[in-house]
């Protein structure tokens, strides 16, 4: 699916070459003031990413820009300005815009400029999914939760979350799983007289067969081993 951007500039005849420039691989919405730009993203918007021109009119488009990062302070912002200065890098900074781009742009460097934002925005967005799915699974992990237990949970489904998972924290859902399941279990087994049925039931196995497996596969030992070796030597009873 197409990026939507939302193009701002009183200057109709450079919006409409802009817009055509990038049709071909982004929808286009134009909008030829600051309030036309604020309305569109009042109503239901797909709109990922705005690149918004310093003078419009009588406006700012710095103005402009924090008007829009109040609504949606997620939105991509790109600023377009007549003239490079470090004065122009100051005003886009305190704006809160994303980058800027002097004109005349090359329109090589403006598509890999929007390339590169948008491939930011979607990294951040997968890192955040990936943060709540960890704290799901680090809250829950001794309960029946599954990859699509998680991804309702996230409205995404189980096919994304498995990809962006793995892509993100470089281990699977399930993996990820049975790593926060054996450091509470090493931590039951060093601490506590639980019997390790008992274990496997507190922290959400089936079988006590399972965890044995995963037990040995992930720490190449046994929980009998593990305790005998960690596990604090009782005193003797005065």
């Amino acid at each position: 699916m197409a990026y939507t951007i939302l193009l701002i500039d009183d200057d109709r005849d450079f919006l409409a070459e802009f817009g055509k420039m990038l049709a071909d691989t982004y929808n286009v919405v134009p909008a030829g003031d600051g309030p036309t730009a604020l309305s569109l993203l009042k109503k239901p918007n797909e709109i990922d990413l705005a690149i918004i021109d310093q003078r419009l009119g009588g406006d700012k488009g710095t103005d402009v820009i924090k008007a829009l990062k109040r609504l949606k302070p997620e939105l991509v912002v790109i600023l377009l300005t007549g003239y490079g200065s470090k004065e122009a890098a100051i005003d886009a900074l305190h704006a809160r815009a994303d980058e800027y781009l002097e004109k005349p742009a090359h329109p090589a460097r403006v598509r890999q400029l929007i390339a590169e934002m948008l491939a930011n925005k979607v990294r951040s967005q997968d890192g955040d999914i990936i943060a709540r799915a960890k704290a799901i699974i680090e809250k829950n992990f001794d309960k029946k939760l599954t990859l699509a237990n998680c991804a309702s949970l996230l409205c995404l489904s189980p096919k994304y979350l498995s990809r962006i998972f793995k892509q993100q924290a470089g281990i699977g859902f399930n993996s990820y799983k049975n790593k926060i399941r054996l450091q509470a279990a090493r931590e039951m087994l060093a601490g506590q007289q639980l019997t390790v049925d008992q274990i496997s039931h507190a922290l959400g196995f089936q079988h006590v067969e399972s965890f044995l497996r995963v037990f040995r596969k992930n720490l190449r030992t046994t929980p009998t081993s593990y305790r005998r070796k960690f596990a604090p030597a009782k005193r003797p009873a005065n």
